[in-house]
């Protein structure tokens, strides 16, 4: 496989490009730096992302639009983060003048009008009372909400539901034309042989995009974690067991040291299903992740598990990460880390869906790309005394956050 091809369309819209020969599909995704934390109040960028699908200057109903992809079998979807929006659609090659046609109409000539910001009220509101409904929802809020407090990092992406229902038409189209803009956005595509340069070609000839303006690229800065020494906790009624999570501050991706965190995170996972699961018999399944963005991050480990246990799990997940800052890992550890990623690689070149959306989200940030198999080859490099490195300054910095959702625990008896 080639390197991402990188280019700019004429009217300035830059494209990462990469051709895939064993997919059947192209997937073209548009993504914007236009996430909750860019939007002056919680929960726009999410509302703004549901009101585009509600018509455009084109196919002014929501069913038109609609059958636009669902006439060529199409796959589509939009996603909203803390960072980021995303639209994407996903379809034959034969099929691409119209699904560029759609994601064109979506993203740059939807009608925000009154009709869909009063609808989009009530639908997004029961998408936030069905995430209160959540005990993991309430967990992720819960850690969010104590590592960056006042920062909006630290606001629900759904917004509450008194943002929801105070949403307006002027707020929508002030933050849309704002925030979407050619210089705050990337397209990526990846599909088979011929179709990027489809692609591009198209682009170029119908001008798509070229109603939206220059703008200007939003600055991003990634506050550091505040810790707190004692644990938090949320009460939520009717779940049979706690839901436990211990972070630790990380450096973000656009550190060098990012493949070896990686390396750590899967090594540290293993460590704990053995112990926890497999020793002890305590918990059906482990988490370990890397939540990253490009300048700063965490690594973490959670489970769920019974509540007269919880005290005990985060002490042991404490415990496995001081074994790997003092005492290393093994190479037997290391290359089984390494045939894992050479199978997630392998895997991962069929989802090119995920292979598509996450070019475009390191070219938004970082402004270059590595590719996948640089990638790859770092994280095959990494080795073993370089792990335990990255593990002594996680502990260094003193104990993780421990974050605890449980019906029947409190603080007092943590």
């Amino acid at each position: 496989m080639d390197k991402p091809r990188i280019h700019m369309t004429r009217n300035g819209i830059v494209v990462v490009a990469e051709e895939e020969p064993s997919s059947l599909t192209v997937v073209i995704v548009v993504c914007l730096r236009a996430g909750s934390i860019y939007a002056p109040k919680p929960g726009l960028a999410h509302f703004l992302e549901h009101v585009v699908f509600d018509g455009s200057v084109s196919y002014p109903s929501q069913g038109a639009l609609r059958n636009l992809f669902k006439n060529i079998g199409a796959r589509r979807n939009g996603t909203t983060s803390s960072e980021w929006v995303r639209y994407w659609i996903q379809c034959l090659p034969e099929h691409l003048d119209s699904a560029l046609e759609w994601l064109h109409e979506v993203v740059a000539r939807p009608l925000l009008n009154e009709e869909s910001v009063t609808r989009e009220r009530e639908i997004i509101s029961t998408e936030r009372r069905r995430a209160d409904s959540e005990a993991s929802s309430c967990l992720t809020r819960l850690i969010y909400q104590e590592l960056f407090r006042n920062h909006p990092y630290s606001w629900a992406v759904l917004g509450e539901l008194e943002d929801i229902q105070s949403m307006s038409r002027n707020d929508v189209g002030t933050f849309y034309a704002d925030a979407y803009t050619i210089n705050n956005m990337v397209l990526s595509v990846v599909g088979p042989m011929g179709s990027t340069d489809r692609v591009l070609s198209t682009l170029d000839e119908r001008d798509y995009f070229g109603e939206l303006s220059i703008g200007k690229l939003y600055p991003y800065t990634c506050p550091p974690l505040e810790i707190s020494v004692t644990p938090v906790f949320a009460h939520f009624s009717g779940i049979s067991q706690a839901l436990l999570s211990v972070i630790w501050p990380l450096f973000g991706w656009s550190d060098e040291r990012w493949h070896t965190a990686a390396v750590l995170r899967d090594i540290y996972q293993e460590r704990l299903y053995q112990r926890l699961r497999e020793e002890l018999g305590w918990v059906y399944s482990i988490s370990s992740g890397l939540s990253c963005s490009y300048e700063g991050g965490s690594i973490s480990a959670g489970s769920a598990v019974r509540s007269d246990r919880a005290s005990q799990t985060a002490v042991i997940m404490i415990q496995e990460l001081e074994k790997l800052a003092f005492h290393g890992v093994t190479s037997g550890e290391i290359d089984v880390a390494r045939n894992g990623a050479e199978m997630t690689y392998a895997t991962d070149t069929v989802d090119v869906v995920d292979h598509a959306q996450g070019n475009a989200y390191e070219f938004l940030f970082a402004r270059s790309i590595r590719g996948r198999e640089v990638n790859l080859y770092r994280y095959l490099a990494v080795e073993a005394g370089e792990v335990s490195e990255i593990a002594k300054m996680i502990e260094s910095q003193g104990p993780p956050l421990i974050a605890v959702v449980s019906s029947d625990l409190s603080e007092a008896n943590f």
